[in-house]
């Protein structure tokens, strides 16, 4: 089995998967120890079958969606996100090896395939809400419309130019839906980015399209009976790429053949002892990330709080810190 990007990187994956059962354990028991107890629970929990892992979960859903083994269930997701029926999937893409300049920063996409027509899709799952969740998308069509602009070993230079070079299609499964889309008054859980027009009125088909899909808004919406997007097998769907184990959700999938398909593939596919490695270590990733978060909010907070102190003190010298400090902590709470 291929291993995905986060294990390949992962100290935690390699560790666990290059030990001997009995080592193993004892890894598994320490490592699990170090986790939040939610984490925790959360990971015991599917390894007993007791609950499904989360769908847009790295490993689970390279899985479910791989271009190779799913080629019509991936096809299905890029054709209705992006609303165009014509795409047909041919087969898997991988750039782990692609970078223009050792300068550069490498994008490493969640799964990537190419279409028949030329042009090439990729879904992006998103668990963590992103403020900067656009220009991300921007650049990862920027560098997928680069890799369409460059030439294949076999090809000619004179093939490729500015007329004939194919789209790309980027999709974002966002589980927690960051700024501005929160905020965005709408029923709307799809927006797809199609046509730019400039101030004047003119209008244009970019080669970049991107699409932006809010599952958490999606799976509120499913469990308060109401569709904005009024598709009901496709809301079914990303209700449970937002939450694979809410019952209402699950319970309605199972009525249905290719989802019970999906979900009974994904509870086989978690009890491999590769797969579990993996999953461990991406709880490893996140609680990482979390942890970073946290402290980088810690220190914008106390930053704040000694600017207050500090102005506080100085419109009023008579001030002692102590009281200046419970001032600004009011202040703070307050706005």
């Amino acid at each position: 089995m291929e291993k995905v990007d986060i294990a390949q990187e992962s100290s935690v994956y390699r560790i666990l998967n290059n030990a001997i059962d009995t080592d193993r354990e004892i890894l598994e028991k320490i490592l699990l120890k170090h986790l939040s107890e939610e984490d925790r629970n959360d990971y015991e929990a599917i390894i007993k079958g007791e609950k499904l892992p989360s769908f847009i979960s790295d490993v689970v859903a390279k899985k479910l969606f791989d271009a190779d083994a799913h080629r019509e269930r991936l096809q299905n997701l890029f054709r209705n996100l992006s609303g165009d029926n014509t795409i047909d999937v041919d087969s898997s893409f991988r750039n782990e090896g692609y970078i223009q300049s050792a300068s550069a920063k490498k994008t490493i996409f969640d799964i990537a395939a190419r279409f028949r027509d030329g042009r090439l899709g990729d879904a992006e799952f998103q668990v963590m809400a992103q403020n900067f969740t656009l220009e991300r998308g921007d650049i990862y069509g920027s560098d997928l419309l680069m890799i369409q602009y460059s030439v294949d070993p076999g090809v000619k230079k004179s093939e490729i130019d500015y007329e004939s070079v194919k789209g790309v299609l980027i999709i974002y499964l966002m589980k927690n839906s960051p700024e501005p889309f929160r905020s965005y008054d709408s029923e709307r859980y799809i927006h797809r980015f199609k046509v730019q027009q400039s101030e004047s009125g003119l209008k244009y088909t970019p080669l970049v399209q991107k699409v932006y899909v809010q599952l958490d808004k999606c799976l509120k919406q499913f469990i308060n009976g109401i569709d904005g997007e009024n598709n009901a097998k496709l809301q079914l769907l990303l209700s449970l790429l937002a939450d694979s184990n809410n019952e209402k959700v699950v319970s309605k999938a199972y009525a249905d053949d290719e989802l019970q398909n999906m979900i009974d593939e994904a509870k086989t596919f978690v009890q491999n002892k590769e797969v579990l490695a993996m999953l461990l270590a991406e709880k490893y990733a996140e609680a990482d990330l979390n942890a970073v978060k946290s402290f980088e909010r810690q220190e914008a907070q106390t930053e704040a709080l000694n600017n207050v102190i500090l102005s506080l003190m100085e419109s009023n010298p008579e001030l002692n810190r102590q009281d200046a400090e419970k001032q600004a902590r009011n202040l703070l709470r307050m706005s």
